[in-house]
């Protein structure tokens, strides 16, 4: 499944009791440490939670997945880690 970052998304406020995109989606998925960047083949640690779109899908949710700066500034849709969990969010 490949995936692609959404623009103009970072004034969305996230969900009452986190302190961030990225602890939200720690929190949901009952992490404790920070988690590497979601997009296959990046080894950084994340930095944000990004809002992402499953791309070429009729799925028009919004989920969040853990990125890292650069990887958050993507256009083209990517594939992600095996292990990250993406998680659906209202829009």
């Amino acid at each position: 499944m490949t995936y692609k970052n959404l623009n103009g998304t970072s004034d969305r406020n996230c969900p009452n009791g986190h302190s961030s995109w990225l602890n939200y989606y720690m929190t949901q998925n009952g992490l404790r440490v920070t988690p590497k960047c979601g997009h296959k083949g990046c080894t950084n640690l994340a930095t944000v939670g990004a809002h992402v779109k499953k791309a070429e899908s009729v799925d028009n949710s919004w989920y969040i997945i853990p990125s890292c700066f650069s990887c958050n500034r993507t256009s083209t849709p990517f594939e992600i880690n095996a292990n990250v969990s993406p998680v659906r969010v209202r829009t």
